[in-house]
């Protein structure tokens, strides 16, 4: 797992360096535009937006545009960029009838789902590229300062966390995380 988005596509792009052909699927626009930046000339994109580069060893697209056309396709490496995604019903099978590829990479920073479901089913191997206290001592991530509740305060538990964050978020930039059951 390397939790830095940029650091986990230029080591991707490295590695799909020593391939002839890639295609490196993301789940959203904005990463094509991020992947783009980080390849450089060598990628190019399918995607309406962008103008077609055919001759590019690197293509980019978004896995709902991949979904919508009628096409197969085949490379040497399938990049699949967020790939705690290949889990959600029917991606991967669909990913694998419209793909071909000799080798798969998967690239994410979160590598347990909420619904359970391994990444070993689709994935071979796991590797973890760094952990949280790693990146904190290079300065990559900030300590995080958790606030909780100390008993469960019922469903409407968004007001006293408004409140908590009022009191002690000193006006700072904040990163909620919030579970559904």
């Amino acid at each position: 797992l390397l939790k830095d988005a940029l650091r986990r596509t230029l080591m991707a792009a490295d590695i799909a360096g020593r391939f002839g052909t890639t295609l490196w699927i993301v789940d959203r626009l904005s990463l094509i535009d991020q992947t783009l930046a980080a390849l450089g000339p060598s990628a190019g994109a399918i995607h309406p937006r962008y103008r077609p580069r055919p001759s590019a060893t690197v293509q980019v697209v978004t896995r709902q545009t991949l979904m919508a056309r009628d096409v197969s396709m085949s490379c040497d490496l399938m990049v699949y960029d967020e790939s705690h995604h290949t889990c959600a019903p029917g991606t991967f099978g669909f990913l694998t009838e419209k793909v071909r590829f000799r080798k798969a990479l998967g690239l994410t920073a979160t590598p347990s789902r909420s619904d359970h479901i391994p990444l070993g089913r689709f994935f071979e191997s796991h590797v973890t590229a760094s952990s949280y206290p790693k990146l904190i001592e290079s300065g990559s991530l900030v300590r995080a300062m958790v606030l909780a509740p100390e008993r469960y305060v019922g469903p409407h538990l968004s007001q006293p966390m408004l409140d908590t964050w009022i009191a002690h978020g000193e006006g700072r930039q904040t990163l909620a995380f919030c579970a559904r059951k």
